[in-house]
Formats: structure tokens, sequence, C-alpha cells
């Protein structure tokens, strides 16, 4: 028995390790997964790059005449035998290296120099000539023509013929004679030098410059250490307040309308508590009911009738939707005021229980529909609900509110 015992144990840890070794290999391979296809795509971006430069590149080179002569595209047509292409005279390499003959014409050859054709300004464009171009048409408060000067009074600085350039005649009264240089003397020592501008220095490198603190900007400035520390408070002995100065509003409370203040809840309506409520069975068979029935308020907030004084009677009316409507009653149950108070101070969850027993008549399914009413001399509450009564579990009978 041991040995087996020892078996099954030793089986149930291999198939649990077996089981974590499966889900480890399996996240690794998917941790591997992405780190391929991540690569792969940081390889077809790199590809993309290097295809476009290498285009790039290719369509920016300018082809030499070897690449344009060895070019497939390019077509090679055999040379045509012609005349004119014939040297009368041919060289004879056969007497050595050929020494080229002199022209005579060569020292008589001009080079005419080509006569360009003068390029309008492109800031000149669509603008009118001199002819076209009349003063009168502007406004003659925005420029000031000033007044009318013969070409001969302007002074006009000459310029040489020779060269181009402005004489420097027309300079002198311009230019200011240089200060006569100062002898720089023999050279000293650099440690020997005096500098009598220079202030000597009385400060330690070591210490710091003092900074001067500047005054605060006018206006609205931070809190600071004077303005955040008070004096201490010491409490005294607080007295009884005298009778009849008290405040029924005290100073610094807020008002709040009377649409947002809670009123004191009051039962307006009665329910039936569909989960708690359960069927009674003799056996197999179906005889009663206990019947779960909570006040609600206007809010819809369950009550405990615990708070109140309940002076009411109770009538509860069981019908069977299976049966015709003129023979579905199963029963009619009323109970008096001192039975409603005991039901009520019995029961501790907020609501009271109703028990009741099918006597004649016994519904055809488990599913019945209860009227239950609740009346005192003032006022009047009732509510109706369709019930299940088979035999439910705890988990069937739970519900999320905890109801």
């Amino acid at each position: 028995m041991l040995f087996v015992a020892a078996m099954i144990s030793t089986g149930c840890n291999s198939r649990a390790h077996q089981e974590v070794y499966r889900q480890r290999m399996a996240s690794e391979i998917r941790v591997l997964e992405d780190q391929l296809y991540d690569a792969d795509y940081q390889n077809r971006v790199l590809q993309d790059r290097l295809q476009k430069y290498n285009n790039q590149v290719k369509s920016s080179r300018i082809p030499t005449p070897d690449e344009i002569g060895t070019s497939p595209h390019s077509h090679h047509h055999a040379p045509v035998p012609s005349d004119d292409l014939i040297d009368p005279n041919p060289i004879d390499f056969h007497g050595g290296v050929p020494v080229p003959t002199p022209d005579p014409d060569v020292d008589n050859f001009e080079m005419d120099a080509p006569q360009l054709e003068p390029q309008p300004d492109p800031l000149d464009e669509g603008l009118e000539t001199e002819e076209a171009f009349d003063p009168d048409d502007f406004n003659p408060g925005m420029f000031d023509t000033g007044e009318t000067v013969a070409p001969e009074e302007i002074a006009i600085p000459k310029a040489d013929p020779q060269s181009g350039n402005l004489k420097p005649d027309n300079f002198k009264s311009q230019l200011q004679d240089p200060k006569p240089l100062k002898e720089p003397g023999p050279l000293k020592d650099p440690g020997q030098m005096d500098f009598p501008d220079t202030l000597p220095n009385t400060k330690s490198p070591s210490r710091r410059p003092e900074f001067e603190i500047l005054p605060p900007p006018a206006g609205i400035s931070p809190p600071g250490k004077d303005d955040t520390q008070f004096d201490p408070i010491i409490p005294g002995n607080i007295g009884p307040p005298a009778a009849g100065s008290g405040d029924e509003k005290p100073p610094g409370q807020i008002l709040l309308p009377d649409s947002t203040q809670n009123p004191t809840a009051v039962p307006e309506d009665l329910r039936i508590h569909q989960a708690l409520s359960v069927g009674h069975r003799d056996g197999q068979k179906l005889d009663g009911a206990t019947l779960v029935v909570t006040a609600m308020d206007r809010l819809g907030r369950s009550l405990n009738l615990n708070d109140f004084e309940v002076d009411a009677e109770l009538s509860v009316v069981v019908l069977d939707p299976d049966r015709d409507p003129g023979d579905n009653r199963l029963g009619r149950w009323d109970f008096s005021r001192k039975e409603v108070a005991a039901m009520i101070a019995a029961d501790k969850s907020g609501g009271f229980e109703i028990p009741i027993r099918f006597e004649d008549q016994t519904p055809a399914t488990d599913k019945v529909i209860v009227h239950v009413r609740l009346r005192g001399d003032d006022q009047e509450m009732r509510t109706q609900a369709n019930l299940d009564l088979r035999e439910r579990t705890a988990a069937s009978a739970w519900t999320p509110r905890g109801e």
C-alpha cells in the first residue's frame, strides 16, 4: 500500500512539474517569437532604406564616357567609310616620333569676344520704363522731391582712366592723419611690471562673494516667516453657556434647501421577498408556505417595522395560475392586530414571516400568486407577487445583494 501511495504521489508531482515546464516553455517560445518578428521587421526597414539610398545614388550619378560606351542600352553602329575623313597627308610613324610643323597663321589669329546680350534684371520684370513713370501719379504728401539741382553742380569724384578706381586726391579731405606710434621700450619681467589701473586683490580665493539681497518687487509678495508665525493660543476655562442665550442657527452654518433634506422615512408600501419566501412540504406534497413581507419607504428602501407602532390587520389570498379563473382560489388567511404585532416583534431582520397552510385545496404546480393586504384605521397597503415554491438549494436562493 505504501508503495502504491508513493507511486501515486510521484506521478502527481511529475504531472505538475511537466505542466509547469510546458507553461514556461510556451512563455519562452512566445518571447522568442516576438523577438524574431521584431528583428525581421527591423531588417525589412533597413532593406528599404538601403534600396532607397541605392536608387538615389544611381539617379544622381553622372555617367562617364566609358560607361556610356559600355552601356547595354547604347546602340553601336559600324563606322561608314567616307572620303571626307581620310587625311590626304598621313603621318608616317615608321620614321620615329612625328614633329609638329608650325602654322604661319597662328600669330594672326584673333578670337572675337562673344557679344552677350544684356539680360534683363528679374527684379525689373513687370515694371514700367522711365518714360512711362510719372511722379505726379503718387501722392505728393508721401514723398519729398526736394529742390532740383543741375548736374554740373554735383561734386562727383573723378576716376582714374587706367584702373577705373577713384583717385585718392578726392579723399584727402576725408581722411585723418594717423597718430604717431609709441616706443615699446625695453622688455621687462612680467613679475616686476606695475599695473596702476588694477586694484590689489584683498579677498581670499576660497571665500565666496557676498551678494546683496534685492528688495521684493512692488505689489503682492508671497508670505514670509513673519506672516506665518503667530502667538501661541493659551486655552482658558470655558464655562457653560448661559441659559436662553444659545443660537438656534449658529454663525457659519450652511442652510440647505428643503428639497435636499432627507425627511423621516415612513412605510409607504409592502413587498413580498421572493428569495426568502419558501414552500412547506409534507414529504413530497406541498401543503403550505412561509411568506416574508418587508415594508418600503417612498425611495424604495426597506424599513424595520419594529421601529414603528403598527396597529393593523393582515389578509393573505393565494391563487393557482394553472386553474380556471372561477376556481383558482386556494384559500384566504386573516390575522388580527395582535397576531400581526407578534409576527413583527418575532422577526429581527426588518420584515415579518407569515405562515400559511393549504387545507382544502393544493396548487397543481409549485407556482402560485399571492396577494397581501395590511389595513389600519387610516391607511392601507397592498402587494402581490408570483412565487415559485419548488425546493431550492442554498446556492439557488443566493442573491448578489444578500437579500
